[in-house]
Parts: C-alpha cells; structure tokens; sequence
C-alpha cells in the first residue's frame, strides 16, 4: 500500500517541478525581452545622438571654411565712405533791392578805335540818369574825369595814348551814382604808328616829255 503511494505521489511531483521550471523559463524570456527592449532604446538614443553631433559638427566646419574665404582689405586700404542721400539745399532768401541800392548803368566807346602813338584818345559814354561822375582811367595811373554835354546827354573823356604801339590798349569807364554805387566796363583801342608816304619813283621823271 505505501508503494503505491509513493508511486502514486511521483508524477505530481514531477508535474509541479516540470511547471515551476516552465515558469521560470518565461521569467527568463521575459527579463530578456525587457533587457533587449532597453538596450535598443538605448541604441537608437546613441545613433540618434551621434547623427546630431555629426551634423553639427559639419557645420561648424563650414562656417570655419566659408570664414576662412572671406576677403581681408589689404593693409592701408580705407574703405570709401557710404554715399549719403543729397539734401536740396534750402534758397537763399532774396533781398528786397531800394532805388539807391542799384548800380548805375553805362555805355562807352571810343569812336576811332585806331590811333597813332602819343595821339589823343576819345572816350564818349552814355549813362543812366542817377550818374553823378565818371573817370576815364588808362590802366598807368592816369585818370580823366569826364564832362557832360548838357545838348545830347553825352558823357566825353579825352587821354593821352603812348608812344609805343599797342595791339590792344584797355581804357577802364567808371560812373558813379549820388550814394556811391558804381560800375565800370571797358574800352579797347589799337595804338600803332601811321604808315609811311611811299617814295616817289626816280624813273617817272625821265618818262616825261621836255
């Protein structure tokens, strides 16, 4: 009787041993599994790190290039200055001219404009009404006044040209009004000498008849 119990009993024994292994072995799988899932996570957490620093890396080593190629001014050289927008310039503002604050007008010629050394010049002008004087000045220190002829309003100067010729002598007329505006302009006169009487020819006696 007890032998068959025992007999009995082995099986289920070996049954729950047989379970107890099995168990363990799914135990084992799965902290496998797990391990497994952890170190890919890891895995794919360090090649996604090293792509990061690989990109990164790359560009800084292109920023360093393309720094690298950056024109250098060479030494002495100043860069021109940036062109500013020109600013209109503001008008002036445009004084409020008086009767006494205008210039006198004149007009003077010489009427032989051609005259032979150490002759004597002939200036006349015409002037507007406001003219109190007028001088007739050669340019070496000579000056004449002018005189006025009350007829016909003609202002008449008269000097002395020099002894040498001159291709272009300047005679400066300057009037002068009451408050002592003036205005001068400018008359040219050639000074040359008067050309000489031709030789009678000797020949033109004998062609006479006696």
């Amino acid at each position: 009787m007890n032998q068959r119990e025992t007999v009995t009993q082995n099986p289920a024994g070996k049954r729950d041993q047989g379970a107890r292994e099995t168990e363990q072995v799914r135990d084992a799988r799965r902290r496998l599994m797990r391990r497994c899932v952890w170190g890919g996570g890891l895995l794919i957490a360090a090649v996604t790190m090293a792509v990061v620093f690989i990109a990164c890396g790359s560009n800084d080593r292109g920023a360093v290039q393309h720094a690298s190629v950056t024109p250098v001014a060479p030494a002495g050289y100043t860069p021109p200055a940036p062109k500013l927008a020109a600013t209109p310039a503001e008008p002036s503002p445009v004084a409020t001219a008086s009767r006494d604050s205008l210039a006198p007008e004149v007009r003077a010629h010489a009427p032989y404009t051609t005259v032979s050394p150490g002759g004597v010049i002939e200036v006349e002008a015409e002037a507007s009404p406001d003219v109190a004087s007028m001088v007739l000045d050669d340019g070496h220190g000579h000056k004449q006044a002018f005189a006025r002829d009350a007829a016909n309003g003609v202002w008449r100067a008269y000097c002395r040209a020099p002894m040498r010729p001159v291709e272009r002598l300047g005679l400066a007329v300057i009037a002068k009004n009451g408050v002592e505006r003036w205005r001068r302009v400018w008359v040219f006169v050639r000074v040359e000498p008067e050309q000489a009487a031709e030789p009678a020819d000797s020949s033109a006696d004998d062609s006479r008849e006696p």
